[in-house]
């Protein structure tokens, strides 16, 4: 009861706040700011034909505030029915903190995004979106910060998650966000980045880390205790950008099968080994992207690959299109699964 009701007392919380500094007369000249907008997609399968469906993927509003070293900023969203189908409804979190600013960077408090080494940038999202790394904001605290040297900078940041929330990109039957009778506790993450900005070309190295353990909410016991290590690389020269990432998780393949479901094992519960591509050609009204990741599943000795090529399109500040095309195969450990499909999708911002 206490994971449904978190988004909307956090929400409850800071729309007040938001609200109340916008009418007060020290607050004259940092009034919070609101915006709003929607995306729209179509899903267009090869094959399985009946699948394919078109619509509101879902519509948000964002409000963020600050003033003398203070604020807060949050993102809501809603669609029609669930977004995934272990969300508590059809309304959830992005993100929403309250943040103070320090000499070691903004602390923020409330539900707060990962602090794993890259975010993910394709549209349906990579295999680390898919085993909940990447586009998951839990309730906790984070410290970010970053350092400027001349042009480089050196950027970090860490964050510590008491209990999950059900609110994830992962995806269904993956790992602890579906798992009805599992609980993320003591979730540990950090991260730091250095970039080499040399006008022309620009170098980043970064590396991430992190820990948490899984609890069986039945025995009380911890089910399994998952670990992390990533470490990568972004250049970039003129308009051409290359990103490399390798992935580690120590888990345990025996607690992925018995806790998996009629689809197969709780993937993200296993040992992996993860490599992730991007090569992108950037210019200033259109993204050419394409995306590769391999997993492999060593407890479940299953491997799985996405291959995601599209092309974003922005013409206005407030409109985006994007057409994304994924091919994802899953194979071994008994399982054979090939997906491959077209995303069409038209965002609007105001």
């Amino acid at each position: 009861m206490r994971a449904r009701l978190a988004p909307l007392v956090a929400l409850c919380v800071l729309v007040p706040v938001l609200g109340a500094v916008a009418e007060s007369p020290s607050s004259q000249g940092n009034a919070p700011k609101f915006n709003f907008g929607a995306t729209l997609q179509a899903y267009e399968p090869l094959s399985d034909r009946q699948t394919r469906e078109a619509g509101l993927l879902y519509a948000w509003i964002r409000a963020s505030w600050s003033h003398k070293g203070w604020g807060a900023k949050a993102e809501a969203r809603a669609t029609s029915g669930r977004f995934r189908p272990y969300f508590e409804g059809s309304f959830w979190l992005d993100h929403a903190y309250a943040f103070v600013t320090t000499k070691v960077g903004d602390v923020q408090v409330g539900q707060v995004g990962p602090a794993f080494i890259w975010e993910d940038e394709t549209f349906s999202g990579d295999l680390a979106s898919a085993n909940g790394l990447t586009r998951n904001p839990e309730f906790g605290i984070a410290l970010e910060g970053e350092k400027r040297f001349g042009y480089d900078t050196l950027a970090w940041r860490f964050r510590y998650a008491g209990q999950n929330d059900r609110v994830a990109w992962e995806d269904d039957g993956r790992g602890v966000e579906s798992d009805p009778e599992g609980r993320l506790r003591d979730g540990f993450q950090g991260s730091a980045s250095y970039l080499l900005n040399k006008g022309l070309w620009t170098l980043r190295p970064a590396l991430s880390a992190g820990t948490a353990r899984v609890r069986d909410t039945v025995t009380g016991d911890t089910a399994v205790r998952l670990s992390d290590a990533a470490l990568g690389v972004r250049a970039s020269f003129g308009p051409i950008a290359l990103g490399l990432q390798g992935t580690v998780r120590d888990g345990d393949g025996a607690v992925s099968i018995a806790r998996g479901t009629s689809e197969g094992p709780r993937f993200a519960y296993d040992d992996f080994v993860g490599l992730s591509v991007t090569v992108a050609a950037e210019f200033p009204t259109v993204i050419y992207r394409y995306s590769y990741s391999t997993f492999q599943y060593r407890g479940t000795d299953t491997s799985e690959d996405s291959h995601q090529p599209s092309v974003i399109w922005r013409p206005r500040k407030f409109v985006e299109g994007i057409v994304e095309y994924a091919h994802r195969r899953l194979d071994g450990g008994g399982i054979e699964r090939t997906e491959s499909a077209f995303r069409f999708a038209l965002g609007l911002s105001f």
